[in-house]
Order: C-alpha cells, then sequence, then structure tokens
C-alpha cells in the first residue's frame, strides 16, 4: 500500500528551481532516503512533505489524502530536526509526552506511550532529565522518541546524525533503523552521507539539482549506477576510458575485458568505464612488463580488515584498488612498486556519460 505519493512535485525560489518536478511512490513501512549534495533540495523536499513549504505545482498524498494545502500540524507527521529542537525546559518524559498532551490524552495513557518509547530507544532511568543534562546522541533519541509518540503514519528526518561524532554515528544508524522497523512507520530520511544512506535504506533517492538521479535499493545503486555522478556519489569509483576492440572486447589500460557494449552505447569507439576498488586485484610482476597492464604504487591506507592502494596507472590515471590486509601483505609492495593489475568483467559498469577531451588526452 503506498503511504506517502509525490506527483511532479515543483518547489521554486525566484528564478531557481529547487525542487524540479518529482515523482515518487513510498510504501507503508518502508525506510526511503534522500541523499544528495547541499543545496540538491533534498531538505526543501522535505519541508514540503512537512508542510514548512508551500508547494508551486505538484500533488502530495499521505494514505490517499491531498495534504499539500494543509498545515503542518494537521497532517500528522512526525518531524525529527538537525538541531534536535527539544524543550529545553521539560524533562526527557515532558519533551517525549508532548504531543499526546496536546491531544488531551489521558496521562495513563500518556504515561504508558512514553515509558515504551522510552524502552525502545535505550533512555531508562533519564526521565527527569533536562536536555542539557544529556549528550547528544541522547538528546537526538529523545527527539526521535517525542516524533514516533503520537505513532504518526509518517516520519520525516532531516539529517538528525550530523552534529555528532562517527562513532555515536555508526550506533544510532543501526538504532534509528530498528526504531523504525519495529514501529513500522515510514520513513523518510534526508542525508549527505552515503554510508548512512547505504545502510539504512530501503530504497535511496539520489538527487542533483532538484531533480531524481536515480531510485533504487542500495545495492543496485552501487552495483549498477545511471551514470558517472550517482557512481561518484555512491563508494569511491575508478573512472576509465574503455576503447573497443575489433573482436567485441573493450580494451582498458592494455587490459582487455570482455565487455560487450548494449545497444544504447553501441557505435562508440571510446566509452566510461566504472570500477570500484573491490573488484580490482593486483599480482606481483614476473618477468617483462612489455605489453602488461600495470599499475605504480603510489600509497597504501590500513583500513582494518582491507588495505586502500592507491597507484598510478601507464597513462597517468589515478587507480585505486581495495585489497584484503592479508593479501596486501603477501604482496610486500611499497610505493614505488610496480604490480599487474586486472579487473572482474562481471563487475564493470559502463556509463552513459560521453567521454571528454580531458579524460581522452
Amino acid at each position: 500500500m503506498t503511504r506517502l505519493k509525490l506527483d511532479k512535485v515543483v518547489k521554486r525560489f525566484g528564478a531557481v528551481t529547487a525542487v524540479d518536478e518529482v515523482s515518487i511512490d513510498i510504501a507503508a513501512g518502508e525506510f526511503v532516503t534522500l541523499l544528495g549534495a547541499s543545496g540538491c533540495g533534498k531538505t526543501t523536499l522535505l519541508r514540503l512533505v512537512a508542510g514548512f513549504a508551500a508547494l508551486d505545482s505538484g500533488a502530495i498524498a499521505l494514505e490517499g489524502q491531498d495534504v499539500a494545502g494543509l498545515p503542518p500540524a494537521c497532517r500528522n507527521i512526525g518531524f525529527v530536526f538537525q538541531s534536535y529542537a527539544l524543550f529545553p525546559h521539560m524533562t526527557v518524559a515532558g519533551n517525549i509526552g508532548f504531543a499526546l498532551r496536546l491531544r488531551r490524552r489521558p496521562r495513563a495513557e500518556i504515561a504508558d506511550r512514553v515509558a515504551q518509547l522510552v524502552a525502545m530507544v535505550h533512555l531508562e532511568g533519564l526521565e527527569a532529565r533536562y536536555p542539557h543534562e544529556l549528550s547528544g546522541g541522547q538528546q537526538q533519541r529523545v527527539a526521535l522518541a517525542r516524533a514516533l509518540a503520537p505513532a504518526p503514519p509518517l516520519l520525516l528526518l532531516d539529517e538528525p546524525l550530523s552534529a555528532l561524532d562517527a562513532k555515536i554515528r555508526a550506533a544510532l544508524r543501526a538504532e534509528i533503523r530498528a526504531v523504525v522497523k519495529r514501529t513500522g512507520v515510514t520513513a523518510l530520511y534526508v542525508t549527505h552521507d552515503q554510508d548512512e544512506a547505504l545502510s539504512m535504506s530501503d530504497r535511496i533517492v539520489v538527487m542533483d539539482q532538484g531533480r531524481f538521479v536515480q531510485v533504487g535499493a542500495p545495492i543496485e545503486l552501487y552495483a549498477r549506477p545511471a551514470n558517472r555522478f550517482v557512481a561518484n556519489f555512491l563508494g569511491t569509483s575508478n573512472l576509465l576510458i574503455g576503447e573497443a576492440a575489433g573482436d567485441g572486447r573493450l580494451v582498458i589500460e592494455r587490459h582487455a575485458v570482455d565487455l560487450a557494449l548494449p545497444t544504447a552505447l553501441a557505435g562508440r569507439k571510446r566509452v566510461l568505464v566504472c570500477v570500484r576498488p573491490e573488484h580490482v586485484s593486483l599480482e606481483p610482476v614476473l618477468g617483462s612488463v612489455n605489453g602488461t597492464p600495470i599499475l605504480t604504487i603510489l600509497d597504501s591506507a590500513f583500513l582494518g580488515q582491507t588495505v586502500r592502494v592507491t597507484g598510478r596507472l601507464a597513462s597517468g590515471a589515478p587507480l585505486a584498488v581495495d585489497l584484503p590486509a592479508e593479501r596486501w601483505q603477501t604482496l610486500a609492495l611499497a610505493p614505488g612498486d610496480r604490480a599487474l593489475w586486472t579487473i572482474d568483467p562481471r563487475h564493470a559498469i559502463l556509463l552513459p556519460d560521453a567521454v571528454d577531451m580531458a579524460e581522452e588526452g
């Protein structure tokens, strides 16, 4: 069942189109993330759904009801702000129960609901504390519980973890997703952090200049980005030039790859190929290197289970390689050393973007 439907939504600020005719159906219980750089329109779109900004055209429907003309208080939508926006004069329990008191719910019902949410977001024992007595992560848990208290059908979250340090962000990502899934609420989440988007979402909407560039499951967008923009925005990408060979294969930096050009790219002499670092292999150089794909090692960074190797190809193009730490130790390569590199053709992605002159040269 569709919980939230956006149909050709447009929002302009003077001559600037912040949201440019976007449409999507979001199912009940789905966790959807709007991902993009600052200024791409994702927060503006969230504010349109919440009712904090007015549409210029298009429609927004929540559970089949057109809500575009309703004020925020009448939309029954939960909102978690980047700045938490807790009431400083209220305790944890007071903040969480605020919306229920506005609805004049019975005291016993409010107490039960507050207790349920306090346990759900792991704030037991802190009910009587005030916001200034809490850590940033605890304040964000209170903000989440407060937004969920009236059991809204839709929860909006505007970069709720951006003010926290990396370790707390990683922990809260899992907690927020678990709470959202446990309550069954539909969530629309805004972030510029690709790790948040990949780890939390059922679907990701990549936005650029007010438009939806690609929509899909995290693994789909990572493994099959629609274009250069998505490939660069989600994860690390090696963008290489493939030259069509007469036998139907592509040659990438002296490396022949069994990749058939799709119909949409048929006839091109050069195509842009995306290869993720984990799909590149390195082998020691044994003997002559003439005519073989060679990588000159520039640096390496230990990342725990993996090592990120950076190098330079014969053409001067950079290449990033992710290897298991044990494999890197076995290779025993140092900056300045050379290695043979190969790519897994099953994971090489042909992009529709044109190859510009700078890349060709």
